[in-house]
């Protein structure tokens, strides 16, 4: 299996785990310690929205509603999409600085609290009520 042989080659086999489908995805984030999205299209993305609840600061590609969430060293990093070295700096850059992962989380669940139920539906009526 290529992945498994990639894994071997760079000796990261105690550092990788495949779960396979996992039903309730969010109750793992707090094992991360980065997200990551590398769509190629993306709307508004729920996966984005969710790591960044659980206080991840993301590395995404800079296509759709992607920048709406992710503001680019505020609260994560965005990169042009299918710039691979571009993405393997972010990550480096992120995996290597704890003090700027940290400062990251802080702005990543700010961000997501404008998006939680309570302000959308609040922002929702005052739109549909002018």
């Amino acid at each position: 299996d290529f992945l498994n042989k990639k894994i071997a080659e760079h000796g990261l086999e105690n550092n990788i785990c495949f779960t396979g489908l996992l039903a309730e995805p969010r109750e793992h984030l707090h094992l991360f310690d980065i997200g990551v999205l590398t769509s190629e299209s993306e709307g508004l993305s729920n996966s984005i929205l969710d790591s960044l609840d659980a206080g991840l600061p993301v590395i995404a590609s800079h296509v759709g509603g992607n920048p709406e969430l992710i503001e680019d060293g505020e609260n994560g990093l965005l990169y042009n999409v299918g710039d691979s070295d571009q993405l393997a700096d972010c990550i480096e850059l992120l995996a290597s600085d704890p003090g700027m992962r940290a400062a990251l989380s802080q702005q990543a669940k700010q961000k997501a609290r404008r998006f939680d139920m309570q302000t959308m539906i609040r922002l929702h009526e005052a739109e549909y009520s002018l």
